[in-house]
């Protein structure tokens, strides 16, 4: 049986893409400094960076990255500021397979809120251990 198409091209895009405005990146992609602290755990600058990326993902717009997703550098460029980091940091983001799935089962494990990615993750490999290159004006990521 075909797939539903619920919502339109244009209300997928404004209800799952990532911001690129200055505005709601303020407001949804700024860390707390225990957040920033949390990171800080990482022990490589691009685990931190991935690891901060994919917890902003998942509290705006509320999802998981998708394999090849492209992270706008807009985006990018925002969390590497807060952290100290270079941009280009990402780019050796999960060249371990199991980086990308362990931080989220840890961020999991620190968030009650996002309890049921526990399920997404062990129920199938969301890594595709291909890592991270630039495709375009962003960041492929995972």
């Amino acid at each position: 049986m075909p797939r539903r198409n619920v919502l339109t091209h244009r209300q997928r895009t404004a209800l799952f893409d990532l911001p690129t405005g200055e505005p709601a990146l303020l407001q949804h992609y700024t860390l707390a400094d225990d957040d920033i602290e949390h990171i800080r755990t990482r022990r490589r600058p691009e685990n931190q960076i991935g690891f901060a990326l994919q917890l902003c993902v998942l509290r705006y717009p509320g999802r998981l990255l998708k394999p090849g997703e492209v992270i706008p550098e807009a985006v990018s460029r925002f969390i590497a500021a807060q952290l100290g980091l270079k941009v280009e940091n990402l780019l050796c983001y999960a060249a371990r397979k199991k980086t990308r799935r362990e931080h989220l089962v840890q961020r999991d494990n620190q968030d009650e809120k996002c309890a049921s990615i526990r399920m997404r993750i062990l129920g199938r490999d969301v890594c595709d251990g291909g890592g991270l290159f630039v495709r375009d004006q962003g960041f492929c990521c995972f």
